[in-house]
């Protein structure tokens, strides 16, 4: 059994250790319901933006040929990885890079665009020197960034570089439910837009001015950066989501020791205190004279 002061010693580190899991747990709730509403918002537009898009597409002759609509094969690949810029996460980064990785093992030479450090870092680990990497954005889900971004990737389609870019991030369904996904953005892939399918807005039909074409060719950038800027806010909000569970894991398990280890102070407290007496009472027995 510890002795007093090594018990004391391990009590000391374990409410140091306690006191910054619970401050981080703090702190990763805070900016997770900070973010919270932008996941809100940036759903509802997108799903503007995407009806649009789909009604434009299904009227019939109204659409002529759209580059980032055509299918190019998947012989050259792109994948944008949003991972974190920091660990202490639970399994995020790691679940999000493993997918990366077997994405990237299915393609022979594919361009490679990382956000985030804990991504950069893998990819290194792993001999594979990224294409691009961007530092900040994790943290930073702005749409100007999303933006920035975009812009880059474009530069490698519309050069013919790449025949399909795909991000690959954490999808945010609720504080207890989020998992890495797949998500095609260039050529674009918009569900429900197949000829034949009936409109959504029959009982109102759309009126496009100047025309369908230009409406669309404006949306086409915008809707890009929209499911650009989805991935940079739900990662952001699942990465501080699945921290703050770590971190309250962590403290749980900081508050069940600390419960032990008192109980270990307590019983070699006590060991001590009767060790005390029984040699006090041996040493009084020892200088007693002897009775007469």
């Amino acid at each position: 059994m510890q002795n007093l002061n090594e018990i004391r010693q391990h009590v000391r580190a374990v409410e140091q250790t306690r006191k910054l899991t619970n401050a981080m747990y703090l702190v990763a709730s805070s900016r997770m319901k900070r973010a919270l509403p932008h996941v809100e918002y940036d759903r509802i537009y997108f799903k503007k933006v995407e009806a649009a898009m789909r009604d434009i597409l299904r009227s019939e002759g109204s659409l002529p040929y759209h580059p980032y609509l055509e299918d190019r094969g998947d012989a050259r690949c792109a994948y944008i990885v949003v991972a974190g810029d920091k660990g202490m996460a639970g399994d995020y980064n790691t679940a999000i890079l493993n997918l990366c990785w077997q994405q990237a093992q299915a393609h022979p030479d594919p361009h490679i665009v990382t956000v985030g450090v804990m991504a950069s870092r893998f990819f290194r680990e792993k001999g594979i020197v990224p294409d691009r990497e961007v530092f900040g954005f994790s943290q930073d889900p702005s749409l100007a960034n999303a933006r920035l971004l975009m812009a880059q990737v474009k530069e490698h389609f519309d050069s013919g570089d790449v025949d399909k870019v795909y991000l690959i991030y954490t999808a945010f369904f609720s504080t207890v439910s989020s998992r890495p996904i797949v998500r095609q953005i260039l050529p674009l892939a918009i569900p429900g837009a197949e000829a034949g399918i009936a409109r959504e807005m029959e009982a109102a039909p759309m009126l496009y001015h100047p025309s369908p074409k230009e409406v669309f060719d404006h949306l086409v950038p915008e809707y890009m950066v929209s499911v650009l800027f989805a991935a940079l806010v739900q990662s952001y909000a699942s990465e501080h989501c699945a921290r703050m569970n770590a971190m309250r894991g962590a403290t749980d398990s900081a508050d069940g020791m600390l419960k032990k280890l008192r109980q270990q102070y307590n019983l070699a407290r006590q060991a001590a205190i009767t060790r005390e007496i029984t040699e006090i009472s041996a040493a009084a027995q020892a200088l007693r004279p002897e009775d007469m």
